[in-house]
C-alpha cells in the first residue's frame, strides 16, 4: 500500500503499453493485487472504451484430411 503509479511505457501506431506499479505487504497479496488490477483495468477499457480493445478473428484452418471431402473439390493437392 506503499506504492501507486501508473505510466504509460510505449506506445505506437495501434498499440500503447501501460505499466501499474503498486505494492503489497507480501507476494501473495501482490499477486492477488497484480491479478485484480489488471482485471479491473481491463473491465474499465471494455466499458468506457470499448473500441479501444483488439478484435481476433478466428480462422478455421483444418488439415485437408479433417475437411469433408466435397469442399476439396477443385483445389489443388
Amino acid at each position: 500500500g506503499q506504492v501507486v503509479n501508473v505510466q504509460v511505457s510505449d506506445a505506437r501506431e495501434n498499440v500503447i503499453e501501460v505499466r501499474v506499479l503498486a505494492s503489497a505487504s507480501d507476494s501473495a497479496r501482490a499477486w492477488d493485487l497484480r491479478c485484480e488490477i489488471r482485471e479491473k483495468l481491463i473491465a474499465h477499457i471494455r466499458d468506457a472504451f470499448p473500441a479501444s480493445l483488439p478484435r481476433v478473428r478466428r480462422e478455421d484452418f483444418r488439415i485437408a484430411e479433417e475437411q469433408p471431402r466435397d469442399s476439396l473439390a477443385g483445389q489443388p493437392h
